[in-house]
């Protein structure tokens, strides 16, 4: 009779199965200028294995081993993460890493101090105070939608807040109340209030005592905080009628001059002096 050939075909494999992929699970939120991919609080990413490469004789080879394939990888921390696994074949070669850079912004934008202004005196007008320093340690401060600057009302006697809004780049927002004070004043004798028209001799220096509050209560010695005076107007002698603004706008603490201009604190009598020569 004929003796048949039993004996096992042998397969070896020693090629290394592909590298998987490694990808997210959910969108990017922003994409920088240097094509850095960012999410917001959290990441997630999930491995696929491609296979393993046929044999040298076109035959299939070992296959992967599902079991070698990386579980999902969270991220949740700020900063810069590299998600990297490899994968195994039924024969024991492994792959290549499969690796993905993602970026992860968990925080709030930040300010900085409040922006610097008044005391504004009542009723002079809206003053814009800003614009405030923002920064952002990971996606980076948006370029739109950002409120940095603001106006101070002066038509109340009371302090005025200023809110500052500020959003980075993949959607966390921080906001920011910045307290502005709000100065009047009232004059005492020698000088009376309007409407009285005050009258003296031309050439007399006439010392202009103010009583000022600061949103609304009494300040007794401001002397550390610079007060701004504002604009006078001239009035006709005979007429009575308003003419063209006679601007003296200083800036000035307790004592000092500019120009001409003399504002200074009466310690004894408890009162600001402004003279104007």
């Amino acid at each position: 009779g004929w003796a048949e050939d039993s004996a096992p075909i042998v397969k070896v494999d020693k090629s290394n199965p592909i590298a998987p992929t490694a990808a997210a699970t959910t969108a990017s939120v922003y994409t920088d200028g240097s094509s850095h991919n960012w999410w917001k609080d959290t990441v997630t990413v999930h491995f696929t294995d491609n296979g393993d490469p046929a044999l040298a004789d076109t035959s299939a080879g070992s296959g992967v081993d599902t079991a070698t394939i990386p579980e999902n990888v969270t991220y949740t921390t700020l900063g810069l993460h590299t998600a990297s696994g490899t994968v195994m074949d039924n024969a024991g070669n492994e792959s290549s890493a499969g690796t993905l850079d993602v970026y992860v912004d968990d925080s709030d934008p930040t300010f900085g101090a409040c922006p610097a202004g008044g005391p504004f005196m009542l009723n002079s007008g809206d003053h814009t105070v800003g614009p405030i320093s923002v920064d952002d340690t990971g996606s980076g401060v948006a370029s739109s939608g950002n409120t940095l600057s603001g106006p101070v009302h002066t038509n109340v006697a009371a302090q005025q807040s200023v809110e500052f809004t500020v959003y980075d780049n993949v959607g966390h927002s921080a906001t920011k109340t910045c307290y502005y004070d709000i100065v009047s004043t009232s004059f005492l004798k020698p000088v009376d209030a309007a409407p009285i028209m005050n009258i003296a001799k031309l050439g007399r220096v006439i010392p202009v005592k103010i009583n000022l509050l600061l949103n609304g209560g009494t300040v007794d010695n401001p002397t550390s905080q610079p007060i701004y005076i504002g604009g006078s107007t001239q009035v006709g002698c005979s007429t009575g009628e308003t003419t063209a603004d006679s601007a003296i706008d200083v800036y000035a603490a307790a004592g000092s001059s500019n120009a001409g201009n003399l504002f200074r604190w009466d310690t004894t009598g408890g009162f600001w002096i402004y003279k104007y020569d």
